[in-house]
């Protein structure tokens, strides 16, 4: 027997003065099955959707340092080695 979709919810207009979304900073982050976010039990995997970077971490300190590092990464600029 086939499922029919999840109806999604429709997503309001963005409104003029809102803080876009850019895609440079989108991540993909997936918890562990014995994650435990409001017992204070953070862990899972983290990808920047932009340079595909990929991390695994283990508390809330862990996911942040690797959001920064990504970031950090995709907005440094070219290095000779890159253009060449």
């Amino acid at each position: 027997m086939a499922s029919s979709p999840r109806p999604t919810a429709p997503m309001p207009p963005a409104a003029p003065d809102r803080v876009t979304l850019p895609a440079e900073r989108a991540f993909v982050v997936q918890l562990r099955a014995d994650a435990d976010p409001g017992g204070g039990v953070v862990r899972g995997r983290i990808e920047h959707l932009t340079t595909g970077l990929a991390a695994v971490f283990e508390s809330v300190e862990e996911l942040v340092a690797h959001m920064r590092a990504a970031l950090r990464s995709s907005a440094a600029p070219p290095t000779t080695e890159d253009t060449e």
